[in-house]
């Protein structure tokens, strides 16, 4: 699934996964993490004055393989430009006129 999380800064983060959420949200939590290095924990770490929403995360897409779900979490990152996201895709989009 594709979800997001929301600072206290206003900004936001986009990311997928698809194993259990509350895992992924654990990652990204610098309290619960093991020193990840997640967009969120550098986000964190960068202003130690803000807060990430983890209990209340938006699921914005699901899918069926991951593939698709790539696919989405891209779509969705070029069409928000979340900030706390390095990288403004998280797989390459191909488009072929025939």
């Amino acid at each position: 699934m594709a979800h997001k999380l929301k600072c206290s800064c206003g900004h936001s983060y986009i990311g997928q996964t698809q194993r259990n959420l509350k895992f992924r949200l654990d990652e990204h939590n610098p309290l619960k993490s093991n020193n990840q290095a997640t967009d969120v924990v550098k986000h964190l770490h960068t202003y130690p004055d803000h807060f990430m929403d983890f209990k209340n995360p938006e699921i914005l897409a699901s899918a069926f393989n991951y593939r698709e779900l790539l696919i989405k979490e891209t779509l969705l990152i070029q069409e928000q430009q979340p900030e706390p996201n390095v990288d403004n895709f998280s797989t390459p989009l191909y488009l072929f006129n025939t």
